[in-house]
């Protein structure tokens, strides 16, 4: 059996963060780099392949899901205390300019990407008043609704049909 080796990496940045980091999900990128959603900190952090945060931009709200879209794009999911949450697509290789955002009308929290289709977990939130049943969203990049798979799976789905292609993931050494 091989070993496990357990690494221990600082993502506080010393004259930006003011409070302990609350990592919610991290993504490898493909170019090497992570990226990962400080909840805490309202900050979304691009670590280099020496696990130093090499950038970190400001949200206005809680970044929470995190996914890579294409090479040098990431898209997050954002949650308001008081507002609408929303779903950003980022450019990670020019300075985290908006390459798109929509919003979304129940609690936003886990995304990933295939196939041109964004699918955003959302619902079930005990830390606002949201009592939508727990739900997947599949969006375009753009944000258009394309179908809702229901918490209870032999429910109807909802919307329109969609074919998924599933591209292999490309191993970096």
């Amino acid at each position: 059996m091989g070993q496990t080796q357990s690494v221990s990496i600082n993502v506080k940045l010393a004259n930006k963060d003011l409070r302990t980091c609350d990592i919610k999900e991290i993504c490898l990128l493909t170019d090497g780099r992570f990226a990962l959603t400080d909840a805490s900190n309202q900050r979304l952090k691009i670590l280099d392949a020496s696990n130093t945060v090499t950038s970190s931009p400001r949200f206005d709200g809680v970044p929470f899901g995190v996914c890579e879209t294409e090479i040098g794009h990431v898209a997050t999911t954002c949650q308001y205390p008081r507002g609408v949450d929303k779903v950003s697509v980022l450019n990670v290789n020019d300075n985290f300019s908006t390459k798109g955002e929509f919003t979304v009308n129940a609690r936003c929290n886990g995304i990933e990407y295939a196939s041109g289709i964004l699918y955003v977990c959302c619902g079930m939130s005990f830390v606002v008043n949201d009592s939508t049943p727990g739900h997947i969203r599949l969006y375009t990049l753009t944000g258009e609704l394309q179908r809702t798979i229901p918490h209870d799976v032999d429910s109807k789905v909802k919307d329109k049909p969609i074919s998924i292609k599933v591209k292999p993931k490309v191993n970096i050494p």
